[in-house]
């Protein structure tokens, strides 16, 4: 389910196995712009090299699927 850029819409949650924190969202086939939020911060994924430009004038991550 697609959030619509809402801060807790998505919790992402720890994974102890694997040492990293992960979530499952179904979206659909297309362009989606996306970020995390980070001790109430919104910040972009640093492995995710594909950018855009937002309304805010900070910065999108860009996921195709």
């Amino acid at each position: 389910m697609l959030n619509i850029w809402h801060p807790t819409g998505n919790p992402l949650r720890d994974n102890p196995d694997g040492g990293h924190f992960k979530v499952a969202v179904r979206v659909p086939t297309g362009t989606h712009e996306y970020k995390f939020v980070l001790n109430g911060r919104w910040t972009v994924d640093p492995k995710c090299a594909e950018r855009v430009r937002n309304a805010c004038g900070s910065r999108n991550n860009v996921l195709h699927v």
